[in-house]
């Protein structure tokens, strides 16, 4: 995991195609990176970024994330799947962002 709580698909903007469908996960433990939430959704289908947003003075990450999927058919039943389930010993919440 990288220092930002990026993790992988290369820049935003890159060659491949449009932009991808992006879900919001709720209720991560603020102990878990990137690398693991990115793991938890993988099986789904072609994820291009997690993004972890951290507090600024503290470091800490805000116990939600951000994550892209290149196609929207594997975002839809990743919803179906994970919303409502544990990722990190807690329940999470999966929506589609806005």
């Amino acid at each position: 995991m990288s220092d930002s709580g990026r993790s992988g698909g290369g820049g935003r903007g890159g060659g491949g195609g449009g932009t991808g469908i992006s879900l919001l996960c709720r209720n991560l433990p603020v102990e878990i990176g990137a690398d693991e939430v990115r793991d938890a959704f993988a099986k789904y289908g072609e994820i291009r970024d997690v993004y972890l947003p951290k507090d600024h003075y503290t470091q800490r990450a805000k116990g939600f994330g951000f994550i892209e999927f290149a196609d929207a058919r594997d975002a839809d039943e990743a919803v179906r799947d994970l919303d409502g389930s544990s990722i990190g010993g807690r329940t999470v919440s999966v929506v589609h962002s806005k």
